[in-house]
């Protein structure tokens, strides 16, 4: 078995709360945003901070693991969707926050 890095981690497994937005409970709607962005966007912090001040030389590529749901809605899962929303956007902000010197890059992948 190979071994991994600490960093080498995956939001690919995201909880799901179907139902039309106003018949979900706000905390399982809490839930999702959870691990959907708040778990990423922690990891990716720790991961920019890593690939910046611990690789030699600096860099790496940060793999954000999104969904269909993260580019269009659809009925029963739009706090799925919006918290998938939140991703591709602090996605494409750090992308551009970034210092080139520090040759982070930053994707996106969407799962279907």
């Amino acid at each position: 078995m190979q071994e991994q890095h600490p960093l080498d981690q995956s939001n690919v497994h995201s909880p799901h709360q179907m139902g039309e937005v106003e018949a979900v409970p706000e905390e399982a709607a809490r839930s999702v945003f959870e691990v959907n962005f708040w778990g990423a966007a922690n990891v990716t912090k720790e991961a920019v901070r890593f690939f910046r001040d611990v690789n030699t030389p600096p860099g790496g590529r940060l793999l954000q693991v999104s969904s269909q749901g993260g580019i269009v809605g659809a009925p029963a899962i739009g706090f799925y969707s919006a918290s998938k929303f939140a991703l591709e956007g602090l996605s494409e902000c750090l992308s551009t926050e970034l210092d080139p010197a520090w040759n982070i890059k930053v994707s996106n992948r969407n799962s279907y």
